[in-house]
């Protein structure tokens, strides 16, 4: 098999590159609408709700990186170890996934182990919360860069070289997009990636309309800004005040206040103490009583319904901490627009 591959690469025209870092090709975001299964020329795939990975593997062994450049090696042990019994040189791009009790991608249950760090918490998760490497690109492979080659050619060598383990899946490409989309929310999937069909991989951090994404719900990555105590149960942690950017400065989006659960709350507020700032980075909207301020460098995602005419998030819900995404990455809601025409 591998010399049936290489003899494959020599054909292609692809050129030796070493690759360091990666920045992933990103999506741009559309709109949920019909329209966007309709057109000639693309592939599709479920978007996973999980943690984008890059992964490297050479002679030394694999290794992880969010997409925020940070090394989650540790934190996904199956997943390197699968991957490093790969006979080649390679770097994937692909999206780490936990599932929960319908078998649906869930991001809820794979931030459980973003945050894990002692060697016996990760042990122990690896049987309470299994993770799988959903790989759907192929950046280089047996030192060959391959960004230049259409989709369609790096998916066949992905699919060739990927090793096959319960830890490791391709992730499936359909040219029926209506049919896709309507498993998609029948299932309760986070949404759709279109392909276009013949194009590159373009590294980030600028986005290209080759890729595109459609969610089904608003969603989004924030910068946390500061947190309210609460009441009750969850006295020491009310709400969190986020933020995102909006023309290269920080603006608050108000507060995210359900969505926690108790687990959750004792590792935020590790992080938030770490973090805390005697003043505000930027103006709080509505601040609350005694709000305590954080340096601007932890991520969260939310889900909400919108956004309000002053631009505050409409039924927000606390999703996860992201260690995946930097917080210059944290752009304004793309609902903003729609609020600012009203």
């Amino acid at each position: 098999m591998k010399s049936k591959i290489l003899a494959e690469l020599k054909k292609l025209d692809a050129t030796p590159k070493v690759f360091g870092a990666v920045s992933p090709m990103l999506c741009t975001r559309v709109e949920d609408s019909p329209r966007f299964v309709e057109e000639a020329g693309w592939s599709f795939e479920p978007k996973l709700d999980g943690g984008r990975v890059i992964a490297h593997v050479n002679s030394t062994g694999t290794t992880l990186r969010y997409r925020s450049e940070i090394d989650c090696t540790r934190v996904f042990p199956e997943v390197a170890e699968a991957l490093s019994t790969l006979r080649f040189t390679a770097v994937f791009d692909g999206e780490v996934c936990a599932f929960d009790e319908r078998g649906a991608p869930s991001f809820a249950e794979v931030s459980t182990r973003f945050h894990l760090k002692n060697p016996r918490d990760i042990t122990a998760a690896r049987t309470r919360c299994p993770v799988t490497y959903f790989a759907f690109d192929l950046v280089s492979l047996e030192g060959y860069d391959l960004t230049r080659l259409p989709i369609e050619t790096r998916r066949e060598l992905l699919t060739a070289a990927l090793p096959k383990g319960p830890s490791l899946r391709l992730v499936d490409a359909f040219d029926d997009g209506r049919t896709l989309l309507a498993f998609a929310k029948e299932h309760g999937l986070e949404g759709l990636v279109a392909k276009r069909k013949g194009s590159p991989y373009v590294e980030g951090p600028r986005r290209t309309d080759y890729w595109r994404k459609m969610k089904f719900e608003h969603e989004g990555d924030f910068v946390v800004l500061g947190w309210t105590s609460g009441e009750g149960s969850r006295k020491e942690l009310g709400a969190l005040e986020v933020g995102a950017y909006d023309d290269g400065r920080l603006v608050s989006f108000g507060r995210v206040g359900s969505g926690f659960t108790e687990k959750l709350v004792s590792g935020l507020l590790r992080q938030l103490s770490a973090l805390e700032a005697h003043e505000p980075v930027c103006a709080i909207r509505d601040p609350k009583s005694g709000t305590r301020f954080a340096r601007p460098t932890l991520v969260v995602s939310v889900r909400y319904s919108g956004v309000t005419r002053d631009g505050s998030l409409r039924f927000p819900v606390f999703r996860g901490v992201r260690p995946d995404i930097a917080p210059a990455e944290c752009l304004r809601p793309v609902t903003i627009a729609s609020a600012r025409k009203r």
